[in-house]
């Protein structure tokens, strides 16, 4: 059939970048790691590039596994790493996995349940996030085995925070693995305010990563792509018109000759294919144009279910589609039947009933024709489906509801993705979630403690403004907390924003937080957010090299550490006070309680050695 011959069948004009990246496999196989991305515009071949590496990379036993970013608003934490390592885990000896990884498996609880619960006590976020950050490489390790692992994570100008943090740590890790990671993304939409923009800029200047830029095909390529399509060889004519036509895209001319072919511009004859007159050849004049004229062709079960698809967005499964669709199973079935072969659509390989499209434009596309009514509609009933959905994430139906206009509805659901971003280390990302949420909550103290939230979510952001916007959020925090009769949880957000004043160096603010605090805790008893201000007034000493001060704040820090069993603050409050000891020039009893708190933080998992 002419449209199933549509797709070029092999790789055209990639072959100097298709070297470049098995040499750069080849290299890994060696132990010698490397981050390499490819940038390109849309439609110019990266994930047929990259598909072509993973193939070639298994035929000579090199295990591949591939992840795809969501450039939905709101995201799941690591979701190309969950996607990627996903199969390997469920496929995996657990007991063997789990002996490989050591004291690091537990850290995976957060993405992999299926290898161990989550750490008990997890300390400061971003400890806690390096040893998840290295659990992860770890397990990279394990799968790569003697031989070499090849990981692609496509999309990357769609990353959340937490998937690009954990890229960074890999790129400035990965130098003596046996481990190629090849990263895709659009150059045209990663503008110098992207935030991807500054991490490739900083990968590329210290040499932790390469760039490969794709550029459009010329005309010998263009007729290549043509010929390997038809099968017979292409006049030169024909090859220029079309190079001008696509401006050398390969997802654009491929697109471009189904519409000539449907519109019978070219046509099979018993001669060969036969072609009008390039002066009657009726081309739309863009790939969006040229979509929704196919999408005009379709009967409406099929356009119905592409709608459908859309909205849910990649990947889909097909039951899921039934509810969004408003069709039964069969009709459904018989439209992705279609759509894949007019090659709209791809079934995931390994993954019955599992579909993406086979090109973001053309979900674009779809799309974008929606009406805004029939876009929320679409949206309402997709969260209505993921809701009933065992699995599905809360930050899924979030996204949906949200893009439904039922905003209302979607806070609690907001508040409980960003609950399990913060179970993952994925701060940033629960700081967006809670930032979502706020403008719809007037409930006072719900507002309170998720402003709190918020207040200690941005600690972990690097954008610009974000400590400022910490400090207003845990002031407007203590605020409700103590205007609605809540001295003590005012009291808690103090000591928080003690540290936002301080690393701002308003020190003097600082220490009357602190002591406005403790006014209110300590009456109460010993705690752990107790501990934590006494800690921090110790920290504040030793910076003052007032190392008696540091260490008499340290040894009350300590004991209310002790009294309720907060593991990590006994450990800071030990090193707090080998600190100022060390200050008063007393290194023995300094060293001694520096290898106490060492031994302690090694105990309760803190420190892996």
């Amino acid at each position: 059939m002419a449209l199933v011959r549509a797709l070029c069948p092999i790789l055209v004009g990639r072959e100097a970048e298709l070297t470049e990246l098995e040499d750069a496999l080849l290299a890994a196989a060696r132990g010698e790691g490397r981050v390499v991305l490819v940038a390109a515009d849309a439609g110019m071949g990266k994930t047929r590039l990259a598909g072509e590496l993973v193939e070639r990379a298994q035929r000579i036993g090199i295990a591949a596994f591939t992840g795809v970013c969501s450039e939905a608003a709101l995201a799941v934490p690591y979701l190309p790493f969950h996607e990627a390592l996903g199969n390997y885990v469920s496929r995996s000896d657990l007991d063997w996995l789990r002996a490989q990884l050591g004291a690091l498996a537990a850290e995976l609880g957060h993405l992999f349940p299926r290898i161990g619960d989550r750490p008990r006590e997890a300390g400061d976020p971003n400890h806690a996030n390096l040893r998840f950050f290295e659990a992860v490489l770890r397990l990279l390790e394990v799968a790569a085995g003697d031989s070499a692992l090849l990981l692609v994570l496509e999309d990357l100008q769609g990353a959340d925070n937490s998937t690009r943090g954990l890229l960074d740590y890999i790129a400035r890790r990965i130098g003596v693995e046996r481990i190629l990671v090849v990263g895709t993304y659009r150059a045209d939409e990663v503008t110098r305010k992207h935030p991807l923009h500054r991490d490739v800029e900083a990968w590329v200047r210290n040499g932790q990563a390469q760039v490969i830029s794709l550029k459009p095909l010329d005309e010998r390529d263009v007729e290549g792509m043509v010929e390997a399509i038809f099968d017979e060889p292409l006049s030169s004519e024909t090859g220029l018109f079309l190079r001008e036509r696509c401006e050398g895209n390969p997802f654009v001319l491929e697109e471009l000759l189904k519409e000539a072919l449907d519109r019978g511009d070219i046509t099979r004859t018993d001669r060969g294919w036969q072609r009008k007159e390039l002066s009657d050849f009726r081309l739309p004049g863009t790939v969006r144009e040229a979509i929704l004229l196919r999408l005009e062709r379709l009967s409406p079960e099929q356009v119905r279910m592409l709608r459908a698809a859309a909205v849910l967005g990649d990947p889909f499964d097909d039951l899921v589609l039934i509810s969004v669709a408003g069709q039964d199973l069969a009709t459904v079935q018989e439209a992705l039947r279609s759509c894949v072969q007019q090659q709209l659509v791809r079934e995931e390989p390994g993954r019955g009933g599992v579909y993406r499209f086979r090109h973001a434009l053309t979900r674009d596309a779809v799309y974008e024709d929606l009406v805004s009514t029939e876009r929320q509609e679409y949206h309402r009933r997709a969260a209505d489906a993921l809701q009933a959905k065992a699995g599905t994430t809360a930050v899924e139906i979030a996204r949906h509801l949200i893009a439904a206009g039922l905003t209302r509805d979607a806070v609690p659901l907001c508040l409980r993705a960003a609950g399990e971003a913060e179970d993952k280390w994925a701060m940033a990302d629960a700081a967006d979630l809670y930032e979502k949420a706020l403008p719809h909550i007037n409930e006072p103290l719900m507002r309170a403690d998720v402003l709190r939230r918020l207040g200690i979510g941005l600690r972990y952001v690097s954008r610009p403004g974000a400590a400022g916007a910490s400090e207003r959020a845990l002031q407007e925090a203590v605020l409700l907390f103590e205007q609605n009769g809540r001295p003590v949880e005012a009291a808690r957000v103090k000591v928080t924003l003690a540290l936002a004043h301080y690393v701002r160096l308003r020190h003097g603010r600082a220490e009357e937080e602190l002591a406005s605090a403790i006014s209110v805790l300590e009456p109460l008893g010993e705690s752990a957010v107790l501990a934590e201000a006494y800690n921090h007034l110790a920290f504040f000493r030793v910076v003052q090299l007032d190392g008696q001060g540091c260490a008499d704040w340290a040894k009350r820090a300590l004991a209310a550490a002790e009294a309720v069993g907060a593991g990590i603050l006994v450990v800071r409050a030990q090193s707090l006070i080998g600190l100022g000891l060390a200050c008063e020039g007393r290194p023995d009893e300094a060293i001694e309680w520096l290898d106490r708190s060492a031994r302690v933080a090694t105990e309760k998992g803190c420190f892996r050695p």
